[in-house]
């Protein structure tokens, strides 16, 4: 019973390891692709969404709904990587 214990621990810590504060650019790039300046629901994930959040390039729905949408800053970054 506790070895069982032991490995439900250890996976939930490997979930809950954080995410670097700051993506690279490439991260930022990859999720960025698919969030636009209306709302839709996210295909990243919820770690990702928060680093972007921490970054003012999306913004969450007020609601009840998982949606969010790029913020001015966010749409700035994303328009600068289709130029480059």
């Amino acid at each position: 019973m506790e070895r069982q214990e032991d490995n439900i621990m250890k996976r939930n810590q490997a979930v809950a390891t954080p995410r670097p504060a700051v993506m690279s650019r490439g991260e930022l790039r990859f999720c960025l692709r698919d969030v636009h300046r209306y709302w839709s629901t996210p295909r990243i994930s919820p770690g990702e969404i928060e680093a972007l959040e921490r970054q003012n390039l999306i913004q969450r729905a007020p609601t009840e709904l998982c949606a969010i949408r790029l913020t001015e800053h966010g749409a700035l970054v994303k328009i600068t990587f289709r130029e480059n």
